[in-house]
């Protein structure tokens, strides 16, 4: 008896808490909530314009719509996403194989003990042009980058 009692407790504590509080597992793991100090969400607005993605993969697309996702929430405003660099706080994304941007950076040295799925982030200047680079060897690194 003392065995259904307790387990009818965990079982109703377990339903109440979820109902209290419902979310999805994706939104448990990644919770893009806007960013709440206003001195941080002024600089970050600030500094990031628009993002390229370069690449074609389904990894690449998945990469770029959780961009997307995550600029949108933490800085409560939608980020473009755009065809080139016509100016400085752009996010570019992708690998040296895919981006002629990245290419052009020589960041070979940078990623050749990354494997397949580690990944580098950096800040560079392209023709006095400041960017956030994310990189890596594959598109599944740009991915892993990308969160």
């Amino acid at each position: 008896m003392r065995y259904l009692i307790k387990t009818f407790l965990l079982t109703a504590g377990l339903i109440l808490s979820d109902t209290a509080h419902s979310e999805d597992g994706y939104r448990l793991w990644l919770r893009y909530d806007e960013i709440e100090d206003q001195v941080l969400l002024d600089h970050y607005t600030a500094y990031i314009k628009g993002y390229l993605f370069e690449g074609n993969s389904a990894l690449i697309r998945s990469s770029e719509n959780e961009m997307k996702a995550g600029l949108t929430g933490l800085l409560g405003r939608n980020i473009k996403e755009v065809k080139g660099l016509r100016g400085s706080g752009i996010v570019v994304a992708g690998t040296p194989g895919n981006s002629a941007i990245i290419r052009s950076l020589k960041l070979d040295s940078r990623l050749s003990g990354l494997g397949s799925e580690g990944y580098y982030i950096t800040n560079a200047r392209i023709k006095n042009k400041k960017i956030i680079v994310i990189t890596a060897n594959s598109d599944q690194g740009v991915l892993y980058g990308t969160f």
